[in-house]
């Protein structure tokens, strides 16, 4: 057994001196395809252990690294790299990195900036877990994937836009999130993980786009102070639900927005229908301006909610401007002769 013990050991220490294969400027970095490859990933220095950039209060990593003479592209921030980095305030990625990896910075309470790139593709789990300090972050255009609990614990995050580029939002993504107010959930999102925003007790605003197909478990639980939902989900009833979705959030005074003709849908699907105030809006899930009705042509029936909402004898929110063709911040007979034009090709 002391054998086996003493092996594992040795293992484990062999894991630890081959972390990173040389340092410059104080960042420790890993070959990716070999020394005669191209590409580097930034490191850890010694894992779990806090002597791991100890002292280290600025990391700006950069796009590119010479090395004996060779120039290679940063192309990832390794799992682990910065790990439990408390002293660290600010950190600036190079736009070469494409990944951000597994608890990255997790941990590092004392982060209160990161500025990531726009090569940023993906996110890694846990990437900035528990980054209590961080009190705001712009998710790049091209990331497709946030990772489980990538943002979870961030507890002085205010407001998150997440863009369309993003199909999938990881489960428990931003869990314990008790700082975040509102939330726009980008228009490609199909799937919001099991308890991705559970426990965000100062949400009070979130928007869910058309294409989302599925909401996991838990996904809203324990955010008691949710006041309007803005779904723009056309179609309710082929979206699919977990458990407790909206398990203690105030059902009786949030308000929930959704597409023009689609309240009585709601009202009788499974989980929405415990809410008390489901009310039609003018909203554009479809992307297609003039759309009020959101049956993806402009026609006569579109005509008819305008007119309603010019004479104020149907008013509906609209929140997105839909009406409002030109923009003026008003909704008038220009905003008609615009609608017209739509329909005759003109």
């Amino acid at each position: 057994m002391n054998k086996i013990l003493l092996l594992t050991l040795m293992a484990i220490l062999a894991l630890t001196a081959s972390a990173y294969d040389f340092m410059v400027n104080g960042l420790a970095y890993k070959y990716l395809n070999g020394q005669s490859g191209s590409e580097l990933q930034v490191t850890y220095t010694v894992y779990g252990s806090s002597s791991n950039y100890r002292g280290l209060t600025t990391a700006n990593i950069p796009s590119s690294v010479t090395y004996n003479g060779t120039t290679y592209s940063v192309t990832s921030i390794g799992d682990y790299a910065f790990y439990g980095c408390s002293g660290l305030t600010s950190a600036t990625i190079g736009n070469s990195v494409t990944s951000i990896g597994y608890c990255a910075f997790a941990y590092c309470s004392g982060l209160t900036s990161v500025s990531i790139p726009n090569s940023v593709t993906s996110i890694g789990d846990g990437a900035f877990y528990g980054c209590s300090g961080l009190a705001s972050v712009t998710i790049p255009n091209l990331v497709t994937s946030i990772g489980a609990t990538a943002f979870a614990d961030c507890t002085g995050l205010t407001s998150v836009t997440i863009p369309n580029s993003v199909t999938e939002i990881g489960h428990r993504a931003f869990q314990g999130c008790s700082g975040l107010t509102s939330v726009t959930i980008g228009n490609l999102v199909a799937s919001i993980g099991w308890g991705a925003f559970n426990g965000c007790s100062g949400l009070t605003s979130v928007t869910i786009p058309n294409s989302v197909t599925s909401i996991g478990k838990e996904a809203f639980s324990y955010c008691r102070g949710l006041a309007e939902i803005r779904s723009k989900i056309v179609d309710i009833g082929n979206v699919t639900l977990g458990s407790d979705v909206f398990y203690l959030v105030p059902t009786y005074s949030c308000t929930i927005k959704v597409p023009y003709g689609t309240a009585a849908a709601y009202r009788n699907a499974n989980q929405w229908k415990s809410f008390s105030n489901i009310n039609d809006a003018i909203l554009i899930p479809s992307g297609t301006v003039g759309d009020l009705n959101c049956d993806n042509v402009v026609n006569g029936e579109d005509v008819n909610i305008m007119v309603g909402q010019i004479i104020r004898q149907t008013r509906y929110d609209d929140d997105d401007g839909a009406a409002d063709l030109n923009g003026d911040g008003v909704v008038n007979g220009i905003d008609l002769h615009e609608m017209i034009n739509i329909i005759l090709g003109i």
